[in-house]
């Protein structure tokens, strides 16, 4: 079972389909997951950064490990949420990083995003 409560996915997004968490843009979720897996390392850590910042953390649709892998590309994009996501690094071993979608905090909407 996951840790997290993410919310249903009629919940996470207004009418336009812009996740709730989305308020200085006007991307749609489909988009956002987009650009969370860019083939640019830069735009792919600014947008995961972003995530991390403005979303509430059971909002967050990426696993610890796409976290980990651009780690030193987007804790500047943190601002004061940097710490926190610090210490939950920190705290949790890296072999969590794989592994079941429960284990690692990935989306249960991951399977739905895809098709």
């Amino acid at each position: 079972m996951s840790i997290l409560n993410q919310p249903p996915p009629d919940q996470l997004c207004d009418a336009a389909g812009r996740p709730c968490f989305s308020w200085n843009s006007d991307l749609s979720q489909a988009q956002w997951r987009a650009l969370l897996h860019s083939d640019g390392p830069e735009v792919r850590a600014m947008m995961r950064g972003r995530l991390l910042r403005q979303a509430r953390v059971d909002y967050v649709f990426l696993s610890l490990a796409d976290i980990r892998v651009d780690w030193q590309r987007l804790e500047r994009h943190l601002g004061r949420s940097r710490a926190w996501w610090s210490r939950l690094l920190a705290a949790l071993p890296e072999s969590r990083s794989g592994g079941s979608r429960q284990a690692t905090g990935e989306s249960r909407y991951a399977d739905a995003d895809a098709a």
